[in-house]
């Protein structure tokens, strides 16, 4: 017979923490930009270093649909994560620094739309690429956060049972509902 050995909760949570870290760092690779020079005007060019080469154009139909699908996707999760956090309180660093990140990825995100629209029309770029670097980075941060939350000593642990909430309906006595 065969023993098969398991992490311990707390050992899961650290694996987690460190994969969402490493994730979160990946996807802020252009933070090496800074190290090392490229040569491409940081404020003007496209998180895409096709785009940014030239190679792929920003207004390509293609790149625009799956950028579109994937901050859809970030928006999407950010926002259920936060709205999670809060109601169970299990994470609640989350809950409570979760909305400003949710709110400001918002406000990053109608930058590079309006960005990408002015550019389209021929009026400027409105600095794209930092607005793109700023969502990249503000993901980043959500997900550093969700890190800390994750691999934080007793995260592993089940919430406790909810509270007990007031029905919003009167208990009846006996007798009071047969007329």
């Amino acid at each position: 017979m065969s023993v098969t050995r398991t992490r311990s909760a707390p050992a899961r949570s650290r694996v987690a923490a460190a994969l969402l870290l490493l994730g979160a760092a990946a996807y802020t690779a252009w933070v090496l930009e800074l190290v090392l020079v490229t040569g491409l005007d940081p404020v003007q060019a496209y998180v895409s270093g096709l785009a940014a080469a030239g190679l792929v154009p920003a207004t390509h139909a293609a790149h625009a649909v799956s950028s579109s699908c994937a901050m859809a996707g970030a928006l999407a999760a950010l926002a259920l994560l936060t709205f999670a956090a809060r109601r169970d309180d299990r994470w609640p660093a989350l809950g409570r620094l979760g909305p400003p990140l949710v709110l400001a990825e918002l406000a990053a995100t109608f930058w590079t739309l309006a960005s990408v629209a002015a550019f389209t029309a021929g009026r400027g770029t409105w600095a794209l690429g930092a607005g793109q670097r700023l969502q990249v980075l503000l993901v980043a941060l959500y997900v550093a956060l969700l890190a800390r939350c994750v691999g934080r000593p007793g995260a592993a642990a089940p919430p406790g049972p909810p509270a007990a909430r007031p029905s919003p309906r009167p208990e009846r006595t006996a007798g009071e509902g047969d007329r």
